[in-house]
């Protein structure tokens, strides 16, 4: 979205880790808040989590996959993306089943026990947002892990490997 060049700018110049850990933990952060949030929460509450949590994510995701991509040789950039985008596309609808599942169990079990309609909602919603503040810490975890690739892997760099595999000795100017 409207962070991508400000946050591709950033990863130029620091790197995916530096990024994507505070990403993740903003993102995680935010979706931890989000189970105090209640039908009587001020939509202004609501947006300003909204808004950082999408900051968040920006901060995970661009990082996340240009340095996934950048490992690839040339050649292989259009099956890196298309399997990048698909198990994106299935991540994302394994996690939005999996949260909707919980929502609407928690729901249904409030609107059982006498929480009127929009209460059991929310009841439900706080839910799904704690299992995903919940896999947010785990990305967090996770997120320690990466690694910025050495500089003679990315492409363009000195020592990197071109399409057919040989060598190349020459630094490739990319424009800022």
């Amino acid at each position: 979205g409207l962070l991508g060049p400000q946050v591709g700018k950033l990863y130029d110049r620091l790197g995916a880790p530096r990024l994507v850990v505070p990403g993740a933990a903003l993102t995680a952060l935010c979706l931890a808040l989000f189970t105090f949030t209640g039908e009587h929460t001020s939509p202004w509450v609501v947006l300003a989590l909204h808004v950082a949590l999408s900051a968040g994510m920006a901060f995970v995701f661009t990082p996340v996959f240009t340095s996934g991509l950048s490992v690839l040789p040339p050649h292989l950039y259009p099956h890196g993306s298309a399997i990048l985008g698909s198990l994106q596309q299935v991540a994302a609808a394994a996690g939005t089943a999996l949260v909707i599942s919980v929502m609407s169990g928690h729901a249904a079990t409030a609107a059982a026990d006498g929480a009127d309609t929009t209460a059991a909602l929310a009841t439900g919603v706080r839910w799904g947002f704690g299992v995903g503040a919940v896999l947010g810490a785990l990305a967090v975890l996770v997120a320690l892990l990466i690694r910025t690739p050495p500089a003679s892997q990315q492409p363009g760099a000195t020592g990197a490997q071109d399409e057919d595999g040989t060598t190349t000795n020459k630094a490739v100017h990319t424009p800022t």
